[in-house]
């Protein structure tokens, strides 16, 4: 049998592959393990042996007693001790390799697992290389520093690299494999790599990545992530270490590679550890558990957001929403609206931001917010809607979305939104639109909510924008083809059910949460199903509006509005002529005989008055009939019941 070293040759044939496909398919564990010590060196130059295991089948089982044994050897206890680094580098490769399959790779969702792969990443000596030995030919391609040039430093690195993306995608394909992980060193091991700032952005991104999975269930290592090893600062350089690699407008030749998906895991990140930070997992809810560490983070969020959705640099042809886009919205949801308002307001004026300000102008918003609420005269502010450009952005989004996937025909003609084109052409290019609009159409309602400002803030200026001071009530709401009316009909959408959901909420919060409101806005009939899912369909039933509009249609109803009442004495007698005409022709024509009253007053119906004492007199002469009735009747039933008998 051919020795293990004899598979990596850098020079193999055909038929040596063939030979090796044939002979070692499914014995890679039992072969490795016959090996002496010093032959699974061999690993050096195993790049011809890793291309193989990429383009092969393994079974499960010869997979999975491979990866222990390999595990095994890489210990810095074992044999792996008398290896050089490019020999423990070469071996996570191959355990990288094979562990990308979610079959036969439960030997790596072990705690032994875990800690060796820490143990490995922890190691600061290795052997010296053999000259005789020849070493990896191809390095891993990531963004180095300038500052790391010696080999030695670039190949620890590479071992951190490996190691990390080995248990990034362990715990993305084994969830049992999260709980293990995070009771080992590996989250703090993790933290560290995305602390130091001279590490590459590929080992940023599987550093993000780990801890991002480690965080997804509420444990103690995230309260002490965030409140001992001050991970917020370190996710607050990051970002501003590399949202500028990813605006469109930067033009510089070298962008740092994943740094999009970088900011994105990032940002996952830090929406887990707002949840997660310091409460059980039934107490786990948006926004409840805040924390003044994250303040910082909401200027950079919000700008990279203005950035990534100017109009003039995103230019992506797939979806109007990329990543990172929908996760900056999500992370957004975390963030409370009333200390900082003003930065929602003008998300791109950095001096206004400030915890301490913030804090301060929370109080003196309550304050003027109680004066508000004891004037019942206030007036809607709406002159300086251009001063949110984050609500008119988030506006130009969801219309962009709606104008990308849905036809024409639901948008203009007032048609369902219920359009299975819609939904299939967005499933084409991977978006799921519930999932992509619910939280946008959720942020807006955020914003309305929950600014004290009333109608004078955000909720005033989306209620210009959405027409909804002055609705054109000859058209039902339904059927307008702006944005209110698309709005309106997902209300009775069942193929979009979230977003069904939030445009209730959104449409709920612009009408003051009053049932009566809304149904007075858009129609009793369009709201009766958003009030009946909150329980408020009775507190929703308007009343008849004195200005002729119909309270389940929200338009003119035409049995109310231009009748007779609202006619002219000149008009009323030309309709009345009109009439009389119309009988005498059907009277010349012998259709039917019929006379009119204006020139036959002796048909006429004559009215007169009654006195009191003859209504008296007649209400008596009815009860004396009556009497005569029963009189009758009893006479009658006596004799039956004779002849009965």
């Amino acid at each position: 049998m051919k020795r293990f070293s004899g598979y990596f040759q850098k020079d193999l044939t055909r038929r040596d592959h063939e030979s090796l496909n044939q002979r070692y398919h499914l014995g890679f564990s039992s072969h490795y393990r016959s090996l002496q010590p010093h032959e699974k060196t061999a690993f050096q130059s195993a790049e011809i042996f890793i291309g193989f295991l990429e383009f092969s089948e393994i079974s499960s089982h010869d997979r999975d007693a491979f990866l222990k044994q390999i595990l095994a050897d890489i210990r810095p206890s074992s044999v792996a001790h008398s290896w050089d680094i490019q020999a423990v580098l070469a071996a996570l490769k191959v355990v990288k390799v094979l562990g990308r399959s979610p079959i036969g790779t439960s030997s790596l969702t072990t705690s032994d697992a875990f800690n060796c792969l820490a143990s490995v990443m922890e190691r600061k000596a290795y052997c010296e290389a053999s000259t005789a030995t020849p070493s990896l030919s191809s390095r891993l391609q990531s963004h180095r520093p300038a500052n790391l040039s010696s080999v030695d430093a670039i190949s620890h690195s590479e071992i951190q690299l490996e190691a990390l993306t080995i248990v990034a995608n362990t715990m993305l394909l084994h969830d049992e494999a999260r709980y293990k992980a995070v009771e080992s060193r590996l989250p703090e091991l993790a933290y560290l790599a995305l602390k130091a700032h001279a590490n590459s952005s590929d080992i940023h991104f599987v550093a993000a990545r780990c801890l991002f999975l480690c965080t997804l269930n509420p444990h103690p290592v995230v309260y002490k992530l965030v409140h001992e090893d001050n991970l917020v600062d370190v996710i607050h350089a990051r970002l501003l270490q590399y949202t500028p690699y990813i605006i469109p407008t930067n033009k510089s030749n070298s962008i740092p590679p994943r740094s999009k998906e970088l900011i994105t895991d990032i940002l996952k990140l830090f929406f887990n550890i707002t949840l997660h930070h310091k409460s059980a997992p039934a107490d786990s809810v948006l926004g409840e558990n805040w924390d003044d560490k994250f303040n910082k983070l909401l200027q950079p969020i919000l700008s990279l957001l203005m950035d990534l959705t100017n109009n003039g640099t995103n230019t992506n042809a797939i979806s109007p929403m990329p990543q990172p886009i929908p996760q900056l919205i999500h992370t957004l949801l975390c963030f409370p609206i009333k200390p900082f308002t003003q930065i929602w307001s003008n998300p791109n004026n950095n001096s206004i931001f400030s915890p301490s300000a913030a804090i301060n102008r929370l109080s003196r918003t309550l304050s003027r917010a109680s004066v508000a609420q004891s004037d019942s005269t206030t007036k809607l502010n709406l002159d300086n809607m251009d001063d949110y450009p984050l609500l008119n952005r988030l506006i130009e989004l969801l219309n962009s979305v709606i104008n990308t996937f849905w036809p024409s025909t639901s948008i203009e003609d007032g048609q369902s939104m219920d359009s299975a084109q819609a939904k299939t052409k967005a499933a084409s290019v991977g978006v799921n639109l519930d999932e992509l609009l619910s939280p946008l159409i959720m942020l807006l309602r955020k914003l309305v909510a929950d600014d004290l400002r009333g109608n004078g803030g955000f909720k005033g200026s989306l209620r210009k924008m959405l027409n909804m001071n002055d609705i054109d009530r000859s058209v039902k709401v339904e059927q307008r083809g702006d944005l209110l009316g698309v709005l309106v009909r997902f209300l009775t959408s069942s193929l979009f059910s979230s977003i069904k959901t939030t445009v209730g909420e959104l449409l709920f919060a612009l009408c003051d949460s009053d049932p009566k409101v809304l149904s007075s806005t858009i129609g009793f009939g369009n709201a009766a199903g958003f009030l009946f899912s909150k329980g408020l369909l009775g507190a929703g039933a308007a009343d008849p509006n004195e200005d002729g509009v119909n309270p389940v249609t929200g338009t003119f109803d035409d049995s109310v509005a231009g009748g007779p009442e609202e006619m002219t004495e000149e008009e009323k007698e030309a309709e009345a002529e009109k009439i009389f005409e119309a009988f005498d022709r059907l009277n010349r024509n012998g259709i039917i005989k019929t006379s009119n009253p204006m020139q036959d007053p002796k048909n006429q119906p004559r009215f007169q008055e009654i006195e009191e004492e003859e209504v008296d007199q007649l209400n008596k002469q009815d009860e004396e009939d009556e009497k005569d009735v029963d009189e009758i009747m009893s006479k009658y039933k006596s004799r039956s019941d004779k002849a009965a008998q």
